[in-house]
């Protein structure tokens, strides 16, 4: 942590502490005394005395988080730095105006991912996570990752991270599935020293709309290849679709097309595309396919709004092929 409090309350920077000065600090959140460290590796922090559970703080904070935390508190000038939350009873590492920064360095399980971001949510806050170095994607989309994403019908999937030694904030765009490629992305890169927040927020993403060729006839020899090697996913999928009186590798050829909405669903939107077949309605669709697409994992984008988006396109693109 790069703020803790004295005796009397009072709050105090790390950097601009000295360990001669022989003063007591404690942990903002815990109460807990801490220690002020300071070396010529890590930016100067305090940690905790003892090895203890505290709801707001993890001991053992990278370089790279301790320097991204301390960019983000100066980039949004007035934000605050650890800024203690007591009703959440969490601590954004800057906390600016409703927005919440959180910088992840780190793996964190998704559920506690999910946690943190609803209860931010449910008091009306509006988390912002950049992710740092080791979690950037190097190929296929983590969960956590996936988890980060946020979606717009115009600009599609995007999501936030961070490069420290270069000070400057990445936005992944484009972001699309293949079924013959790990999923593919453009990057968008603000530097912190030329915009400022609502200048990222208000800057138009620059799409370059590149396009990886998806030819339906590869798309069913991948399938083809799964069904054989029994992979499990496939099979489940294969299950599904017959208990609906198909087969995954005959299905109508609209429903081999490509969509963005392939990233969220992967080869298992075939079964949402396949359902529409079968049913007359939007809300007998949706009643089929809600519990397959559960748990839903992305908390900034809404199932719903997803699934009206799918359903719309179904209906878009059976029209294609009769006309």
């Amino acid at each position: 942590m790069l703020i803790a409090q004295t005796k009397l309350g009072e709050r105090k920077l790390a950097s601009a502490c000295f360990k001669k000065e022989k003063e007591q600090y404690f942990c903002p959140s815990c109460q807990k005394e801490v220690l002020l460290k300071k070396g010529s590796v890590k930016r100067a922090h305090f940690a905790h005395r003892h090895l203890t559970t505290c709801a707001a703080f993890s001991e053992g904070e990278t370089v790279e988080h301790l320097a991204g935390k301390f960019l983000l508190a100066e980039w949004t000038k007035n934000g605050e730095l650890e800024a203690y939350l007591p009703e959440l009873k969490q601590r954004p590492d800057v906390r600016w105006g409703q927005i919440a920064f959180e910088f992840q360095c780190s793996p964190l399980p998704l559920e506690r991912f999910l946690e943190r971001t609803t209860n931010y949510q449910k008091h009306d806050y509006v988390p912002w996570w950049l992710l740092g170095q080791a979690l950037l994607p190097k190929g296929a989309f983590s969960q956590l990752v996936k988890a980060c994403c946020f979606y717009h019908s115009k600009d599609g999937i995007q999501f936030w991270g961070m490069d420290v030694k270069s000070e400057a904030i990445l936005l992944y765009h484009q972001i699309a599935w293949h079924f013959a490629y790990p999923v593919y992305y453009e990057i968008q890169r603000f530097d912190l020293c030329k915009y400022s927040v609502r200048e990222v927020l208000a800057t138009p993403v620059l799409a370059k709309k590149r396009v990886l060729p998806w030819q339906i006839s590869h798309f069913k020899q991948v399938l083809t290849k799964k069904l054989y090697y029994q992979n499990p996913t496939i099979l489940k999928l294969q299950t599904k679709i017959y208990e609906l009186g198909g087969h995954l590798l005959y299905l109508p050829e609209w429903c081999y097309r490509n969509s963005r909405y392939f990233f969220f669903f992967e080869e298992e939107l075939l079964y949402l595309r396949y359902a529409y077949c079968q049913t007359e309605s939007f809300v007998a669709w949706k009643e089929i396919v809600t519990p397959f697409v559960k748990p839903w994992s992305y908390p900034f984008i809404p199932l719903e709004k997803i699934l009206t988006e799918v359903y719309a396109e179904c209906v878009s693109l059976q029209k294609i092929i009769f006309f």
